[in-house]
């Protein structure tokens, strides 16, 4: 059988060269779902990631004070934070020299706030309903828990411009809570 152009589907010296539209579309496609999976696991996706850093940020620094608070007790000695707009440091007190000392716990490490290079996450620190200026200087804390396993009266707040807004700070039941600021309450 002879095509239009008179080339022979049988003839034995036609040669294939290319690849099909189908088979195009099926490389592109598989690329496509690669691609999008490799963007959602790196969070490389805009204004969602920033969110879910933010949020990350909110639940990173809610466990560490758990985690502070479960020493306290424990130890029978207040821990304390110092927060800055760049990170925060943990201080355990040295109940033998009556001063606060950086915490050498390995779970309470210093700590950078994930955006604080390109200072993309704000952070606000409120004591007693007053709010504290934070400056770069470290010193003595700001806040903390004490042996009994109470918190100081505090707020952080966490926010970066189209990611939201986030607050932890001590519950009625004297743990903590981790609030979204920028959503209206059901």
């Amino acid at each position: 059988m002879t095509s239009a152009t008179g080339i022979s589907a049988t003839d034995p010296l036609r040669r294939v060269v290319g690849f099909t539209l189908i088979e195009v579309m099926v490389v592109v496609t598989i690329i496509a779902v690669l691609l999008a999976g490799a963007v959602l696991s790196l969070n490389l996706g805009g204004a969602g990631s920033d969110a879910r850093q933010l949020a990350g940020e909110a639940e990173r620094i809610q466990r560490r004070l758990g985690y502070m608070r479960e020493l306290a007790i424990i130890e029978g000695r207040p821990y304390g934070v110092h927060v800055t707009g760049e990170g925060y440091r943990s201080y355990a007190f040295d109940v033998r020299n009556l001063r606060w000392t950086e915490s050498t716990e390995r779970a309470l490490r210093p700590a950078r706030w994930s955006g604080a290079a390109d200072d993309s996450i704000y952070v606000e620190l409120f004591i007693e309903g007053k709010p504290v200026v934070l400056d770069k200087t470290t010193g003595d804390p700001q806040f903390g828990v004490d042996a009994e396993g109470e918190y100081t009266a505090f707020a952080l707040q966490l926010s970066q411009l189209g990611a939201g807004v986030w607050r932890v700070q001590p519950d009625a039941a004297g743990g903590l809570e981790l609030l979204r600021m920028d959503r209206p309450r059901s």
